[in-house]
């Protein structure tokens, strides 16, 4: 949502304002600030926007209690360097930075101080990428459950590599955004993530990756971004697969218009039962939706979310996947109108018609197009 810096302001006072509030995750447009204090806040996520670095400082001087933080865009220009003296207090801090000259060392400069490295034993670091003016700066061991991670990365902190090796953990981060970009040099890296449940990555995969993420044993949900058809590739995504034991969700984003074969088709792994195929870059054809059915991920599915070019394609999903039992489904022949105020529904009273009566069908609400079935045999 979206709201003049007036309307913002009123919004941001009455959250303050709320006696009990412990927790505050705010994806509302730009951040203004409270000219309220509250006294219970002590965890703040602020998601996707850019916050004003005197917006910053109002936000920390208002909410003495805050422990826990989280930005990823703050405004940080020369003639604002300095943080909020009250910043100590914050033990889980992570903030997104618009990189500028000597900002790296100034920054860490505020947290080399006996409170931070003595007292509390809270080193920070600061990471960069090669080519954009982007900092990401946060506590260590991090403690957020998100991380993104853009090979290659640059690091630099308040605590020694020789330091204890709790300080570099990341067993906090259960949610990873993989991208890399490849370089002639390889760069090391000193990050590891070894208790992940959700991982979103592009193939091919840079040799670094696999000592980035050396264990796949908790991973449950697998989402592909973009896949080249590459022998290469679909070997790296195989080896990601079999060595992911628990893996229940599979999401595959198929991009290239170019590619004669499905990369749904081309792999297999004996834990999945969940296949997102809806990001495709065209719909399943009848005789792709018997080749996925006939595929060792088709036949041991029992939750599929799919394009497909018309209704008969459904049919053929219900009647091969034997262990089907539920299908989120978008037909390319469904002219069903949202905005209709029509009270019949074609092909939803097409498949009352062919299936069993004791199978649920609906509509996703506000979701153009998407049909829920719940599949009883």
């Amino acid at each position: 949502m979206k709201y003049d810096q007036a309307e913002a302001i009123v919004l941001a006072n009455t959250i303050w304002s709320l006696p009990k509030l412990i927790y505050c995750y705010l994806d509302v447009g730009d951040f203004y600030g409270s000219t309220v204090t509250s006294l219970s806040l002590k965890r703040i996520f602020i998601r996707r926007f850019s916050c004003q670095f005197n917006a910053f400082n109002n936000l920390i001087k208002n909410t003495p209690y805050l422990r826990h933080f989280s930005v990823p865009n703050l405004s940080f220009t020369s003639k604002n360097r300095d943080l909020p003296p009250i910043i100590p207090l914050i033990t889980r801090l992570n903030i997104g930075f618009n990189k500028i000259q000597g900002a790296i060392d100034q920054l860490l400069h505020t947290f080399q101080s006996s409170f931070w490295l003595v007292e509390h034993c809270w080193p920070v670091q600061c990471n960069w990428k090669l080519d954009n003016e982007n900092i990401s700066l946060y506590t260590l061991p991090y403690g957020f459950h998100t991380f993104n991670f853009v090979y290659p990365i640059l690091s630099k902190s308040t605590s020694s590599i020789n330091d204890n090796d709790y300080w570099w953990s990341y067993d906090y981060v259960h949610r990873l955004m993989f991208k890399n970009r490849f370089y002639q040099d390889s760069i090391l890296s000193n990050i590891q993530f070894i208790q992940l449940r959700h991982l979103s990555l592009s193939f091919p995969v840079v040799d670094q990756f696999w000592s980035i993420v050396p264990t796949f044993n908790e991973l449950t949900s697998l989402e592909v971004y973009s896949y080249d058809h590459h022998e290469f590739c679909q070997d790296q995504l195989q080896t990601l697969l079999d060595r992911a034991p628990r893996l229940y969700s599979f999401t595959i984003h198929e991009n290239s218009s170019l590619s004669t074969q499905r990369a749904s088709l081309l792999f297999n792994s004996v834990s999945v039962r969940e296949l997102n195929l809806r990001y495709s870059h065209k719909a399943y054809t009848v005789k792709e939706c018997v080749a996925l059915s006939n595929s060792p991920l088709g036949m041991q599915c029992e939750t599929l979310i799919i394009n497909v070019k018309n209704r008969a394609c459904v049919l053929e999903l219900i009647n091969r996947m034997s262990n089907l039992l539920s299908l989120v489904v978008r037909c390319s022949d469904d002219k069903n109108d949202i905005k209709s105020s029509a009270t019949s529904d074609d092909i939803i009273e097409w498949f009352r018609d062919r299936l069993s009566q004791s199978s649920t069908i609906y509509r996703y609400g506000g979701v153009h197009n998407w049909i829920g079935l719940w599949i009883h045999r």
